[in-house]
């Protein structure tokens, strides 16, 4: 099994085994901007309230917080959900987004283990 689809297996069992994710995915660091594309399961109408300009502007930002700052992840709150990008090593990035059925400590720690088996992944 490649590299590809090992981080793929290992994503959808974090979605079925975690209790409120909307999708997640494993991007490029240089690409961790494309927060709205995260993944091909979530439910774009979900972000479909924020702006252009406020898109862009948060985009802007986080780009130069991890370019100029050494940014280490982004959680975004909205509304109805959560946007989360946390650094895997220094090449990837995971973008998990979630409703608020659960509480916050309990993702944080379902996130760290995803973070966790996917860095096993990348660096074998």
């Amino acid at each position: 099994m490649g590299i590809g689809s090992k981080l793929q297996a290992s994503l959808l069992e974090f979605e079925e085994k975690t209790e409120g994710i909307l999708g997640s995915c494993v991007i490029l660091s240089s690409q961790a901007l494309m927060m709205a594309e995260a993944s091909n399961h979530f439910d774009r109408s979900i972000i479909q309230g924020m702006s252009e300009k406020l898109m862009r502007l948060s985009r802007e930002v986080i780009e130069m917080l991890i370019q100029n700052a050494g940014l280490q992840s982004v959680t975004i709150e909205e509304n109805n959900h959560f946007v989360y990008v946390r650094k895997v090593n220094p090449e990837y990035h995971v973008v998990v987004i979630t409703d608020k059925s659960e509480l916050s400590g309990l993702r944080d720690v379902n996130i760290k283990g995803l973070i966790s088996r996917l860095n096993e992944i990348l660096t074998k």
